[in-house]
């Protein structure tokens, strides 16, 4: 009898063991680089919660992603664009296995300023707002030392407010155009984000 408790206790410790020594780290860093020739690059910060679940608090750089500019061009051409975006969310990573699938889901929120025709007598100014819902799936690979990569997709929903103004208050007054309104569009990214544990 004492020997089937030793073994079962044994079998126990190992079991726990590989479970921690596979769950998600309490705290680990990562950069999302394919963001540059999409809609901004990101930089995540994961704090783990629980031995699969993690809290994932993001910025993104959308100024600095290729189709931002595609997507806020105009005829009169964009000249001047800023803005930030930041977010947060919860991944659910599943299975024991040392690398593994995960699904999440993050609200992003993003602000923008985009100027264009500068110089002219018709330049003007877009203010826009987007609330972003996306899920995010895909799969991590573990390697030694804390290092991973993760490859999946965003995929979404982005709600978003904007107006817009000409820069000469006098200019446009004719203008029947609207200046402010609402949009809802889609939103998707694919992920190639490296990443430490620390």
């Amino acid at each position: 009898m004492k020997n089937l408790l030793t073994i079962v206790a044994l079998l126990l410790t190992i079991q726990l063991s590989a479970q921690s020594e596979n769950s998600v780290p309490k705290f680990s860093l990562s950069f999302n680089p394919l963001g540059f020739v999409q809609f901004g690059p990101i930089v995540n910060a994961e704090v783990g919660l629980k031995s699969n679940l993690v809290l994932n608090v993001h910025a993104r750089f959308p100024t600095m992603g290729v189709l931002t500019y595609a997507v806020q061009e105009d005829d009169d051409g964009l000249d001047e664009l800023s803005g930030s975006a930041f977010g947060a969310g919860l991944i659910y990573f599943i299975g024991e296995n040392k690398s593994k699938p995960y699904v999440g889901f993050l609200v992003d929120f993003q602000s923008l300023t985009s100027t264009y025709a500068v110089g002219e007598q018709w330049e003007w100014t877009e203010e826009s707002d987007a609330t972003i819902f996306i899920f995010n799936g895909g799969y991590r690979f573990n390697f030694s030392d804390g290092i991973y990569l993760n490859t999946g997709v965003f995929f979404g929903a982005a709600s978003s407010k904007w107006e817009w103004e000409y820069e000469n208050p006098g200019y446009g007054t004719s203008d029947t155009d609207p200046r402010s309104g609402t949009d809802m569009t889609p939103f998707g990214m694919f992920e190639v984000s490296i990443g430490i544990a620390l």
